[in-house]
């Protein structure tokens, strides 16, 4: 009987293993006539192998769950590094997609290494063409309408001590309520002891950021451009059929610069911070902020500039309401100038989304005047890695990798590829993983939506009903700025895929390796699939002494063969001195002439590149600690008297370094901005004596300079990055002072009322695409002098076509003429023939001058559109039950087949839970929702009512109070240091100290978290009644 339980059990077990045992597909090319190959599969358990002999598919069955490598055997042939395969629990694996091997019969000749890869692309099964946009269809049915009783005037004096100056244009009752309402929406605290108003004057012209503050005789002078205000009023409108409201954040980001004096006052600043958004730049103890993660003091870090500053609160503005404040995203630092992350060395910005999470800025995040989109994409992107962690549910999440063809992949740094190779709006978001993905998504969805949609209509779909819930984002160029591109035959076609690959290896042991790259596109008959670029990253990983990981890496370009679009060729020399051993490429991006673009994983191909290197060097070259020096000497440039500041120090290396250019430096240029950027210099091999020279012209300021870090690269590629700071993990700063006659801080100025742009078609009969576009405006500069110059044209499909304008004083480092005149600027640039035909417009103009002061005019406003919030059907009624659970109740007097989504959000955390309701045949629509888990404070509930084919239709939002907040609306005594009042649009506290005070609606909902100083405050807000400190005021 015994006996029979241990068989029956040991049954059951081999029935249970094969019951979740994996079948691990894998496919074999290369393999020559007449030959053999045994391809192992195993771990250190499990082994199993196959002899095959002719190419194809080819599987392992039955294999329990763990982690194996997968590798092949064959004389005579060169073969790839083996691969790992993960087999879980339930019986997948990954990489879900199998295993790719290809092998090449070695070459006779000893010193050469090749590699071909080759696979038959079918018409179907990939992506030939982007989707094409079509402009919005937007029926503007009215605005609202603005009270004609509300005293609009005396409030903005009373509350904001603003007086209304007709002195160019006349400020009407609209003007005036929308500015008084903008402001209501930044929280900041007047300083009633400061009793001098403001001068604020209306303008027909266009300015720079669309107000100009200044200081005359003790009292600020405001000068504002009616441009903000004619979408700050929402229009009433139809887009696609669906009915909104339409309208902009820009007069608020206007504002916001007026009331932080541009950034400058930074208590204002972190108010709007804690208060809007729940986050701060004051960080009491960094140590104990970065311990666990990248473990540093407070001498790693700097203040942000003002403009950074207010380039993140207004970035941050546009998200919609229920995104203001997210969870754990509690600081925002900044990384030192000319410093690279620690960890992430390429990175721009870092978001570190843990229980007491912040997002790191670096330097090269920013720049001039942070008005530039990749500036403003950044801040969205780092913001949504919050939201991926802490607000997004498992099913949206899941429903997005299913989406974008994601899956996990144990052969990759990342974790994660993707089946999909076209839509993406950028090459970082399909080779990273979902959550990057996500982030550069809603960047694109809010800053330029046309691009998303383009790319991936269903990503757009995605973000718009399950993310924003029907708010959309359009963005606009002013008329004036576009031009039309006529095209019979337009080219949408993304480059075809990779069908072939061959890497070509030569060079003996000891000598530097010639390696030949050359790619061959799928062509289908019909389409534009041929590509004028690619580029790839090819890198060599290892583990150093110390235990780190550390890479070589060779940039990789290829070029058409004889003007062949459909193969392409890149050659790099790799030194005898680099890593031997294998070296794998990264995802290869392959462009058009038009900007389309197709991304190649590394499931896409098959890579294979043997470097044989006997002389490898992975020691990187070392600095020598304190050799750091500088020397300034006189020296004319251009006929003018300048300075040189040479900055020498000493590196020396194993193997040696590089003749010429294998130096760098980042210099701080004293002027409290950026740094001069990288910078490179030669290297004396016989004196060991790296230099780096800087020409400072009489247009620098007077300042202390010094290196902020630098660096060296060696033979091997091995690198070096030398930081210094006031952190003792770093070397410290060394210091020169330099004095300069007649130093410039100003940036150059474009006019913006003097900016023409036209096109015209260059085949006028039969249209190409191929078009001659000429934009005018005109330009001056303090002292130094006008630059460098930039553009960027945006196409309908969100494409941004960068460029130079090499105008007349481009290059060298003194003005020909005088710089503060007026002075016309001609760009003359040709489309190439296949351009999208459609609405084009000029997105923005950079400008720097000779002394490296910069300003980005952007030219793209962006325009929200929230679904219909009227309250003429689909009301929503909400209540807290005595058991946490909160009831949601839809009526609707003209529908019933619909349902709903809902969010309920912890208005102070950001903490929120979700789901939906089925459409139904009744028209009222109910449910019941545990809220417990929110905590005690006030909630936010969004609404998002959808038809029956699934299209959001109205957008409803309430408050609910909680259990015990309700005990404010009863007042059972007045606060003993604090006597309250309310007035006209304000509530003034007398406080006998300094203290926090919470202002909650009569609702239960928190308004604001602020503190009072010792003495009056003023404390503005809509008409209302609100409870302060359990007192009940009225605010008229």
């Amino acid at each position: 009987m015994r006996k029979k339980k241990v068989l029956l059990w040991a049954c059951l077990c081999f029935v249970t293993q094969t019951l979740f045992a994996a079948t691990v597909n894998f496919n074999l090319t290369g393999l020559q006539s007449g030959d053999q190959s045994v391809v192992s599969f195993g771990s250190d358990s499990y082994l199993d192998t196959k002899t095959i002999t002719v190419d194809g598919s080819y599987s392992f069955t039955n294999v329990p769950a763990g982690t194996y490598f997968i590798k092949i055997e064959a004389n005579g042939y060169n073969l790839p590094n083996a691969q790992t395969v993960v087999v879980k629990e339930d019986g997948s694996f990954e990489p879900k997609v199998g295993i790719k091997i290809a092998i090449t019969k070695m070459k006779t000749d000893p010193d050469t290494w090749t590699h071909s890869w080759s696979e038959d692309v079918s018409t179907s099964g990939y992506t030939t063409t982007s989707y094409v946009n079509n402009p919005p269809t937007i029926d503007f049915l009215g605005k609202k309408i603005v009270p004609s009783n509300v005293p609009s005037v005396g409030i903005l004096y009373d509350n904001h001590k603003i007086i209304l100056a007709d002195d160019k244009a006349v400020w009407t009752q609209e003007y005036a309520y929308r500015l008084m309402e903008t402001l209501k929406t930044i929280p900041y605290s007047y300083d009633y002891r400061d009793n001098v108003p403001a001068k604020f004057i209306l303008t027909e012209e266009s300015l720079y950021n669309d107000i100009v503050i200044e200081e005359k005789g003790g009292a600020k002078e405001v000068t504002i451009s009616k441009d903000v205000f004619y979408y700050a009023n929402p229009f009433l409108v139809n887009l696609d059929g669906v009915r909104g409201r339409f309208y902009s954040k820009r007069l608020h980001h206007a504002l916001v610069r007026y009331v932080t004096d541009n950034g400058d006052n930074r208590e204002r600043i972190n108010t709007i911070l804690r208060e809007r958004f729940g986050c701060t730049t004051d960080v009491p103890d960094y140590e104990e902020l970065t311990k666990g993660i990248t473990n540093e003091d407070a001498g790693r870090f700097q203040e942000f500039h003002s403009s950074e500053l207010v380039a993140i609160i207004n970035m941050f503005e546009e998200l919609p309401e229920g995104f203001h404040k997210t969870p754990h995203l509690n600081y925002l630092i900044r990384r030192m100038n000319g410093h690279k992350h620690p960890i992430y060395p390429e990175a721009a910005a870092v978001a570190w989304p843990v229980d007491n999470g912040y997002i790191e800025f670096m330097e090269n995040a920013f720049g001039g005047d942070n008005n530039q989109f990749e500036t403003q994409r950044l801040i969205l992107h780092e913001k949504t890695h919050f939201l991926w962690a802490f607000s997004f549910s498992d099913e949206i999440k899941n429903d997005w990798i299913e989406l974008g063809g994601w899956y996990k992949d144990p052969n990759v740094s990342s974790g994660w590829s993707t089946t999909k190779n076209t839509e993406f709006v950028s090459a970082y978001a399909h080779a990273k993983n979902p959550d990057e993905d996500m982030a550069e998504s809603v960047a694109h969805y809010l800053k330029n939506p046309e691009l998303l949609q383009s790319r991936s209509l269903p990503k757009y779909e995605f973000i718009r009903d399950r993310i924003m819930h029907g708010t959309r984002y359009i963005s606009k160029i002013p008329d004036y700025l576009t031009f039309e591109v006529l095209n019979l035959y337009p080219d949408y076609d993304y480059p075809g895929k990779i069908k072939r690959l061959d890497v070509k290896v030569e060079g003996a042991p000891e000598e530097d390796k010639l390696v030949t790259v050359e790619i061959e596109l799928n062509h289908m008959e019909g389409f534009e699939d041929g590509a004028s670029n690619a580029r790839t990253r090819i890198s060599s990983l290892f583990i150093d002494t110390n235990g780190e990981e550390r890479s070589q890496y060779y940039d990789m370009h290829f070029e058409p063969v004889d003007d062949n679009q459909h193969l392409l060729r890149g050659v790099i020399i790799v030194s005898k001195y680099s890593k031997s051993g294998f070296w794998m490429a990264g995802d290869i991006l392959v462009t058009d002439m038009q900007g389309n673009q197709r991304f190649e994983g590394r499931n896409d191909y098959v890579w294979n590149m043997y470097v044989s290197n006997p002389l490898e060097d992975v020691e990187p070259p070392k600095y020598e600690k304190g050799s750091l020096n500088y020397t300034v000497t006189d020296t004319i440039i251009e006929g003018h008297v300048a300075q040189n500041l040479a900055v020498r120090f000493k590196v020396t290396d194993n193997v040696g370094m590089l003749e010429g250019q294998c130096v760098i430096a980042r210099l701080y240029r004293g002027d409290g901005t950026y740094s001069w950027g990288d910078k490179w210099g030669y290297y004396d091999t016989k004196t060991q004596i790296a230099t780096i020279n800087y020409t400072i012209t009489e247009y620098f300021v007077s300042a202390d300079y010094y290196v902020e870090s630098l660096g060296a690269i060696d033979y091997a590629k091995n690198a070096i990055d030398i930081r210094f700071s006031d952190s003792p993990l770093d070397e410290p700063i060394k210091k020169i002072y330099i004095q300069t006659p007649n130093p410039d801080k100003q940036a150059p100025e474009l006019d913006l009322n003097r900016i023409t742009v036209y096109a015209e078609p260059t085949n006028k009969s039969k249209p190409d695409g191929e078009t001659l576009v000429t934009v005018h405006f005109y330009t001056r500069d303090d002292k130094a002098g006008l630059g460098r110059v930039s553009y960027t044209l945006r196409d309908p499909q969100g494409i941004d076509h960068f460029q130079w304008h090499y105008h007349d004083d481009f290059y060298g480092l003194f003005p020909k003429e005088d710089p503060t005149v007026w002075r016309k600027q001609t760009i003359k640039c040709i489309l190439p023939q296949g351009s999208a035909p459609g609405i084009w417009g000029l997105s923005a103009i950079s400008l720097e001058d000779k002394a490296l002061n910069a300003r980005t005019y952007n030219f793209v406003e962006t325009l929200i559109f929230e679904p219909d919030n009227s309250t003429t059907d689909y009301v929503l009624f909400s209540e807290m039950k005595e058991d946490g659970m909160i009831y949601l109740k839809i009526s609707s007097e003209s529908q019933s087949n619909y349902g709903f989504n809902y969010r309920v959000i912890n208005e102070n955390t950001g903490v929120e839970i979700n789901g939906n309701v089925n459409r139904t045949s009744s028209s009222v629509k109910t449910t019941e929702i545990n809220a417990s888990s929110l905590g005690n404070d006030p909630l936010l509930v969004i609404v998002q009512i959808k038809n029956a084919a699934g299209e959001v239709v109205a957008v409803r939002s309430s408050y609910i109070e909680e259990r015990n907040v309700t005990s404010i609306l009863h007042p059972e005594r007045k606060s003993s240091d604090l006597t309250i009042r309310g007035g006209e649009g304000q509530i003034f506290i007398i406080a006998e100290k300094q203290r926090m005070v919470n202002i909650y609606h009569i609702s239960g909902r928190l308004v604001c978290q602020t503190t009072v100083n010792e003495g009056t405050n003023i404390i503005f807000l809509s008409p209302g009644i609100y409870a302060v400190e359990r007192e009940k005021v009225i605010v008229r």
